[in-house]
């Protein structure tokens, strides 16, 4: 009952209030949330549990307030200055869930039909403490993210197409440090990052709360066990487990049989 009435005033505070102002000062309206550049928390946090306010192209809650073209226009204020709708210029076919923060467009490229789901983290960093870096950051096409995802980049890495991403997955191409003796007296907030290029093939799938590391690179067709902590790289049709990952069975694609390890 309470979660009703929690429900039915957050949906009246948005329809009523917030959205006409947001609208008429410019805000963006993206997944769950109707965010400003000074971040309504509040209406943020109010929305959280409203299973009503998910907007997907097929699924427009707010229909009565938004046509087309605002839809279209969506605009998400970032740290950065851009929005995440600008890594999809002229894409019309994506989906970034709630609670997602993504930067770095002008250094990404990411390809048709992307799904990401809630709370997905994208840093493509050209700056950290001093250290300038000239990151890229190329996903192909059809790719799919679960929930609460993390994708750090300086470097390089490169996500090829249909690969499959389940929830509470992190990929990066760097370390807060080099892992020495002299990072000891540094705060690791503070150690520079040093960086390795990640390669993950098409058709990979990667299961529920595994780790690419730096240095990695990932064959086609590839299987992360779920909870996986990938620390070197795996050749095409391998299936992988375990913390550190090894080599559980190689898929023979050539004698149409499984070979197991």
């Amino acid at each position: 009952m309470f979660r009703k009435v929690k429900d039915a005033i957050a949906r009246f505070v948005c329809r009523c209030l917030m959205v006409p102002a947001a609208k008429k000062k410019g805000y963006g309206i993206i997944g769950e949330y109707l965010l400003s550049v000074e971040g309504k928390r509040a209406l943020r946090d109010a929305l959280f549990d409203c299973d009503d306010y998910k907007i997907l192209k097929q699924k427009v809650r707010f229909s009565s307030l938004l046509s087309d073209e605002d839809f279209k226009n969506i605009n998400l204020p970032q740290e950065d200055g851009m929005s995440i709708s600008s890594f999809f210029s002229g894409k019309e076919n994506w989906y970034v869930g709630p609670m997602s923060v993504m930067y770095g467009a002008r250094c990404s490229h990411i390809g048709e039909n992307f799904r990401a789901g809630r709370a997905f983290r994208l840093e493509v960093i050209e700056e950290y403490s001093g250290q300038r870096f000239s990151p890229s950051l190329e996903i192909g096409d059809n790719v799919s993210i679960q929930d609460f995802c993390h994708i750090g980049c300086v470097e390089r890495v490169e996500i090829g197409d249909g690969t499959m991403i389940a929830s509470k997955v992190f990929i990066t191409d760097h370390f807060h440090g080099d892992i020495s003796p002299d990072d000891l007296k540094t705060m690791p907030a503070e150690r520079p990052l040093s960086h390795k290029p990640v390669k993950i093939g098409r058709n990979v799938w990667i299961g529920d709360g595994a780790c690419i590391l730096p240095g990695v690179t990932l064959g086609d067709n590839v299987i992360v066990g779920a909870n996986a902590v990938v620390t070197h790289s795996f050749d095409p049709n391998s299936v992988i487990a375990g913390c550190p990952a090894r080599l559980i069975r190689k898929i023979e694609d050539n004698k149409n049989e499984e070979r197991e390890v």
